[in-house]
C-alpha cells in the first residue's frame, strides 16, 4: 500500500471536456517520473478522460464531475476533501489557478494545516486578481510551496514578489512537455488546410464567431491559387454542456458555407487529446479564438493568429515574441482581422522564440534533476 507521504494528487481543471486541461494532464502524466520522482500520483478528476460508454460506472462518475448542478459541486468537494486527507502533496497542474484561494481550494490550504501537507505548482498562471483580497490570499498560499513552475513572464514577477519559500521559474506552457504518439496520415499538397477555433468568453458569440468567419473566407478567397482546394476545419476544444463551444462552431461552420466555402466542425470530445494535437499540427495556418489551439499551433510550427481575449493569450504571445501584424485585440475590427489573415496565409512571420528553444526551456525548469 501507497503510504500517504509518497502520494500526490494532482489537481486541476480536468474532465470537463476542455482540450487545454486535458492535454495539461496528459503532459503531467508523461513526465510524472521526472516532475515529482519517487512519488505515485492520483489524479482528481482524472478518470473523466476514460471512455464512458466501455465504462458505465466511470461514465456515470465523469458526467456527475463536470456538472453545474449541486451535486456535482458535492462531489467535486468531496474529491478534494478525499486528495488532501490521504495525499501527502497536492500539486496544481496547469492553467489559470492561482487568481484567488476559494471553494476546495481553500479547504485544502486550511486542512493542509493540520495534515502538513505539502503543495506545488506547475505551468501556473498568477493572477490577475479581481481585488487587493485576492492577490492577499495567494501570496499566503504560495509562500507555503515546495515548487512553483509558472508559465509566463508576468507570473515569474507575481510570484517572486510574493516572497515563496521555493524559488518561482518560467518553465513556460505544460503543453511544452507533451509527447504524442505517431501519427502517420500524409498532408493533401493539393489542399490548402485551415483552421479556426472558436471560444466562448464572456464578449463572444455567435454574431462574433459568424462576423469572424466571414472575414476568414474573404481572405482565403484573396489568396486562392490555382490548382489547390481550400478546406476550413473549425475547432470546437471545450465540449462541456453549459458553457462550451458547439453553438458557436456550429455558427461558424455556417456562415463559411454561406460563402462557399469547404469546411467541417471538429469536436475535441471526438478526437481526444493526442487526435486533437495532431489535427491541429496538419493545419496550413489557424485563426485560434482559443489559447491552446494556438499553443499547439506554434508548437507544431503551424504559422498562427491568436486572438488575445485574456491576459493569459497576452502573455503567451508576449513570451515567444510574436510579429506584430499577426497580432490581434478583442476590439480588432473586421478588417483588422481580414489584414491579418491575409498576412497569415501570404507571408507568416515565425515568432521570435522557436518551439525548440521553448521546449528546452521547459525541460530546464520542470525536470527535476
Amino acid at each position: 500500500m501507497v503510504s500517504r507521504s509518497n502520494r500526490a494528487s494532482v489537481v486541476g481543471y480536468y474532465g470537463m471536456s476542455n482540450y487545454g486541461d486535458d492535454l495539461f494532464l496528459e503532459a503531467i502524466r508523461g513526465a510524472s517520473g521526472e516532475l515529482m520522482p519517487g512519488l505515485r500520483i492520483r489524479v482528481v478528476g482524472g478518470f473523466a478522460a476514460l471512455e464512458p460508454r466501455k465504462r458505465s460506472l466511470e461514465g456515470l462518475k465523469a458526467r456527475l464531475y463536470a456538472s453545474n448542478s449541486t451535486a456535482g459541486a458535492a462531489y467535486r468537494l468531496a474529491l478534494g476533501i478525499y486528495a488532501v486527507a490521504t495525499s501527502g502533496t497536492i500539486v496544481l497542474g496547469g492553467g489559470s489557478v492561482l487568481w484567488g484561494v476559494t471553494g476546495v481550494r481553500e479547504i485544502q490550504r486550511r486542512m493542509s494545516n493540520m495534515l502538513t501537507t505539502r503543495f506545488m505548482a506547475f505551468g501556473v498562471s498568477i493572477g490577475p486578481f479581481a481585488s487587493l483580497s485576492d492577490r492577499d490570499n495567494v501570496t499566503r498560499f504560495v509562500r507555503v510551496f515546495d515548487r512553483v513552475v509558472v508559465r509566463d513572464a508576468s507570473s515569474l514577477v507575481l510570484g517572486r514578489s510574493m516572497r515563496p519559500m521555493a524559488e518561482v521559474s518560467l518553465g513556460g506552457d505544460l503543453a511544452a512537455l507533451y509527447n504524442p504518439p505517431p501519427e502517420t496520415r500524409v498532408r493533401d499538397s493539393a489542399t490548402r488546410r485551415i483552421g479556426f477555433s472558436v471560444c466562448a468568453y464572456p464578449g463572444f458569440g455567435v454574431d462574433d464567431a459568424a462576423r469572424a468567419a466571414r472575414a476568414l473566407a474573404a481572405a482565403l478567397k484573396h489568396t486562392r491559387k490555382d490548382g489547390i482546394t481550400d478546406e476550413v476545419v473549425v475547432l470546437a476544444l471545450n465540449n462541456h454542456r453549459d458553457s462550451g463551444d458547439d453553438t458557436l462552431a456550429t455558427a461558424a461552420q455556417m456562415a463559411l458555407s454561406e460563402q462557399s466555402i469547404n469546411s467541417s466542425v471538429a469536436r475535441y470530445a471526438d478526437y481526444g487529446v493526442a487526435g486533437t494535437w495532431h489535427l491541429i499540427s496538419s493545419l496550413d495556418a489557424l485563426l485560434a479564438v482559443r489559447l491552446h489551439a494556438a499553443i499547439t499551433a506554434y508548437l507544431t510550427s503551424v504559422p498562427f493568429a491568436l486572438v488575445e481575449y485574456h491576459s493569459k493569450c497576452t502573455d503567451f504571445v508576449d513570451d515567444i515574441a510574436q510579429p506584430l501584424h499577426l497580432r490581434l485585440e478583442t476590439t480588432s475590427s473586421s478588417d483588422r482581422l481580414y489584414d491579418v489573415l491575409v498576412d497569415l496565409f501570404t507571408a507568416p512571420t515565425a515568432p521570435e522564440l522557436s518551439p525548440q528553444s521553448y521546449r528546452a526551456r521547459a525541460a530546464r525548469a520542470y525536470v527535476k534533476a
